[in-house]
């Protein structure tokens, strides 16, 4: 494969200095030079402007924008308004990612036009962890457009490792910048609208580091339940409700509200927000206990629902319970 391609690499940045570095190199390090590197500091207050300067010194295909701080969706859209790739490619600035994630994703892409290709995460809370993918036992799993939604709650949902043709981002409506949570799964589910074929590689070429400092490590928090129910109201209305992939949609949302309803009980946390999440599970119990939802939902969601049906205090007792069981 030649390196005819341009690839844009996105990286938000904010209040990331002990990360910051290993991210960059890991990317400045591809097998495949073709790129164009956009670091977007989200106005941080601490030594990342500095260090997104020194890094376009040390490398010409790297370039800085600095922003006042409006969240990550709105360093990410100065990324994409930037960008003058063939593909973008978006890196989250506490991860890092394999040497040859580029060549191998994009080489998918062009030999048999995909319009996304997407790869596994590896999740560590090892900050050296760095192993070359095994690529002898690869297996290409491809979906059309109507097929992606049902992956969405297996890693589709996220930006991060993935290949978009920069076409995709083309005509997208104008979203809210200010979420915290669920704003990449909003986002994916516009630009997957425009794909005709996605492909998903079982290759692990993507770290996801696990720190204290993750949005969801913490607890819950208003702010997370009324972002993430934003964004899927978003997602709703625009939604056909009498196409194939809205029953894909609603096992997403109601995947999403029973974590969101599970975290308030764990925590015992924003309990005002319990009522509003019971009744939007609720909602859609005839997609949850129907025929085909026996076959979709596992057993513990069809239960769950039952038990919130007739006794949400008994529903509590379940997750108190799950929770004493297995420490968490």
């Amino acid at each position: 494969m030649t390196h005819d391609h341009l690839i844009s690499i996105i990286i938000p940045v904010y209040k990331v200095e002990k990360y910051l570095d290993r991210c960059v190199s890991s990317v400045v390090n591809q097998t495949y030079k073709n790129l164009e590197i956009i670091l977007v500091d989200d106005g941080s207050p601490d030594n990342c402007p500095q260090m997104c300067d020194a890094w376009a010194e040390k490398d010409n295909r790297i370039k800085v924008i600095h922003k006042e701080n409006g969240g990550v969706s709105s360093a990410r859209n100065a990324g994409i308004e930037s960008a003058k790739g063939d593909y973008i490619s978006f890196v989250d600035s506490d991860d890092w990612i394999d040497f040859d994630l580029v060549y191998h994703l994009l080489k998918l892409a062009i030999e048999n036009n995909y319009d996304v290709v997407s790869c596994l995460f590896e999740e560590t809370y090892d900050s050296n962890l760095n192993k070359a993918a095994d690529k002898r036992n690869e297996i290409i799993t491809v979906l059309s457009n109507d097929e992606i939604m049902g992956k969405m709650d297996k890693g589709l949902c996220y930006l991060c490792g993935k290949l978009y043709r920069r076409s995709l981002f083309n005509n997208i409506p104008c979203l809210p910048e200010n979420l915290s949570v669920s704003e990449d799964m909003m986002l994916n589910y516009f630009v997957y609208k425009n794909c005709s074929k996605l492909a998903i590689t079982n290759l692990k070429l993507y770290y996801y580091f696990r720190h204290s400092q993750s949005v969801l490590s913490g607890k819950i928090t208003y702010r997370i339940i009324d972002d993430s129910m934003q964004a899927y109201k978003i997602m709703e209305d625009d939604c056909n409700k009498n196409s194939n992939i809205y029953s894909d949609f609603v096992y997403c949302k109601v995947m999403n509200d029973f974590f969101l309803l599970n975290s308030i009980i764990r925590n015992q946390a924003c309990i005002d927000r319990y009522s509003d999440l019971r009744k939007d599970i609720l909602k859609y119990k005839k997609y949850i206990l129907g025929t085909k939802g026996r076959k979709k939902y596992a057993f513990r969601h069809i239960f769950g629902t039952l038990l919130l049906m007739v006794s949400p205090h008994l529903y509590n007792l379940s997750i108190e319970l799950r929770k004493k069981l297995r420490g968490y």
